[in-house]
């Protein structure tokens, strides 16, 4: 369920870069298998730009067509996981073409500005490293990514706390310094601004644990079940 209320039902879901939550229901024994796609493989993998899938989820045939359908079928009738990690490999590994790749000046904006470990680059400064201007690269990376390099920042310094939050057990004031927050209240109110929820109720309410968690930034989430 998106933030505007609307339910869809999936067997295989795919979703982008999100300013907002998304509420995943599944059944009472779910057989999940959940992907993490960096915003810069979206064109390699999925053959789309990051922009197109940005605050929406979309059914997995309706990105990558008959493919999405046929991962859904052989997982199903996989013979346990290992089978079916081998199934999503060679499906997802099928679509794979060189040429498309996400622009090089934007390939270092990303890498500059948002998976900084520990914090992130002004815009002003990624724009000077790339050799654009503040504005040209803003208008350049929200065709690609779908967010500005500004709302994509605060996105990932978010993701970054929670990775703190869930994986490390940090409390909220370490991880609101470790991640630049001016203070706990201010992580909070970010928090809430882009999850319409607290730190607190947000990790209580996720359940489905993820062995990608690491915290270098956002992306592009692929949800089989």
């Amino acid at each position: 369920m998106n933030s505007a209320g609307i339910c869809r039902e999936f067997s295989a879901v795919i979703g982008g870069l999100q300013t907002s939550a998304i509420h995943v229901r599944h059944g009472s024994t779910p057989r999940i298998i959940r992907v993490l796609l960096s915003p810069l493989g979206a064109r390699a993998v999925l053959g789309v730009r990051a922009a197109e899938l940005v605050s929406g989820v979309f059914g997995l045939p309706e990105i990558i067509g008959h493919r999405g359908d046929e991962l859904v079928e052989r997982c199903a009738g996989a013979d346990g996981w290992l089978e079916r990690f081998d199934v999503l490999d060679d499906i997802l590994s099928s679509g794979l073409h060189d040429r498309h790749v996400v622009p090089m000046p934007l390939q270092h904006a990303w890498a500059r500005g948002i998976t900084v470990p520990e914090g992130a680059a002004r815009v002003d400064a990624v724009a000077r490293d790339v050799g654009f201007s503040r504005r040209h690269l803003t208008e350049l990376f929200a065709a690609e990514f779908g967010l500005t390099p500004k709302l994509a920042m605060r996105v990932a310094r978010l993701d970054r706390a929670r990775c703190r939050l869930q994986t490390r057990g940090e409390s909220l004031s370490a991880a609101a310094a470790a991640c630049g927050y001016a203070d706990q209240a201010h992580l909070t109110r970010e928090w809430r601004k882009l999850t319409a929820a607290t730190p607190a109720a947000w990790i209580a309410a996720e359940h489905l644990p993820n062995v990608q968690d690491l915290s270098w930034g956002v992306h592009a989430g692929l949800l089989h079940g």
